[in-house]
């Protein structure tokens, strides 16, 4: 599955959404390394886009990186407060803390 997602993640015709699917699918499974090469094909393609930057903010709280996660869901929060991936992250961080 992987496999096929990385290659649709690499086509110069994926989309913002086509993205995002793989890279909940990362995060979900823990495939971090997926996870972190993806995000940067999604930030390259839509570096404002709310749910890669959420996204991009859970792969930060699963590696260690809270703080910076928190950064990223804020800029995303002050956007659209009802943001439901950033809510939902934010949420964990503040619990984890």
């Amino acid at each position: 599955m992987f496999q096929v997602l990385g290659y649709l993640v690499n086509n110069s015709d994926a989309t913002e959404l086509d993205i995002t699917n793989a890279l909940y699918l990362a995060l979900t499974e823990k495939r971090l390394d997926l996870a972190e090469k993806w995000i940067k094909v999604g930030l390259e393609k839509s570096p404002d886009s709310p749910d890669i930057q959420s996204l991009r903010a859970w792969y930060m709280r699963l590696t260690g990186n809270q703080e910076v996660g928190l950064t990223i869901l804020n800029t995303v929060l002050n956007k659209n407060p009802n943001h439901l991936i950033a809510l939902v992250q934010a949420g964990i961080i503040y619990t984890e803390k």
